[in-house]
């Protein structure tokens, strides 16, 4: 009988003591990973809701410089830089491309501006762990970012151990975003303006109805655009001067 009773003891206790560690597992899971469909709040968005808004910011930074970084040779128009992704300062002329890959130089500048911030998110985020009593070891954080046609894909390596039992490394964060197919239009714009095609941003915009096409010619007969997409209203801006004509040349006889 004695016996018994220490058998049913050692099983409800095993049984607690299990349900303690699924408990913990889930609670701890929460704090850490905050999934972005359960975390709303702008003041708490968990590790992938922080990186998800600095790419936002970023893309829309990036956007507004055609991609760049830092200052180009461009052309300012009421005090806004365009920069030249196609250029000839000759009379009928094919421009010269002074931006190969605009995905590319997207991609590689929007990573260079992310690497602070999603280290950022990742020291917040043990702070928060630590500032809730958890023993946490962290250690390297590096991604990779990729642009693809409906989203913008980030893979971080970021690991984690807390409280010496559960671990993590991996985060794929992938954030909705139509910046593949505004950049392979500005591309296509580059391309017939080399063709010394006539660009009509009505038919753009009629074919691309997510997206908004602008353009102005200047006095000097370059350019300038501005694609903007019309959910995230993020604007691309850029300029081009191909098959320059003299001036009076249309008024000749």
């Amino acid at each position: 009988m004695i016996k018994k009773r220490e058998s049913k003891k050692a099983q409800v206790t095993l049984f607690l003591i299990l349900g303690i560690l699924v408990v913990s597992s889930i609670f701890i899971y929460f704090i850490w990973i905050q999934p972005t469909f359960i975390i709303r709040s702008p003041t708490s968005l968990g590790f992938e809701g922080c990186i998800s808004q600095y790419i936002d910011e970023s893309v829309n930074e990036l956007s507004l410089n055609g991609g760049y970084l830092d200052s180009v040779f461009s052309y300012n128009y009421n005090n806004i830089d365009y920069p030249y992704f196609c250029y000839t300062n000759e009379h009928y002329t094919p421009c010269m491309v002074y931006n190969p890959s605009i995905l590319k130089n997207f991609e590689n500048n929007l990573k260079i501006m992310l690497s602070p911030k999603i280290q950022e998110c990742y020291d917040y985020s043990i702070q928060d762990l630590q500032s809730k009593g958890f023993e946490v070891e962290q250690g390297n954080v590096d991604f990779e970012l990729s642009i693809k046609p409906s989203n913008i894909e980030v893979e971080v390596k970021a690991p984690i151990t807390v409280d010496n039992s559960l671990s993590y490394h991996d985060f794929l964060i992938n954030h909705p975003s139509n910046l593949e197919n505004l950049l392979y239009l500005a591309s296509q714009i580059v391309y017939m303006e080399i063709d010394g095609l006539d660009i009509d941003t009505s038919v753009f915009n009629y074919l691309n109805p997510e997206l908004k096409f602008i353009s102005f010619k200047t006095s000097d007969e370059t350019t300038l655009y501005t694609i903007e997409d019309k959910q995230s209203q993020t604007k691309f801006r850029f300029a081009t001067r191909s098959y320059v004509f003299p001036a009076g040349y249309f008024g000749e006889i």
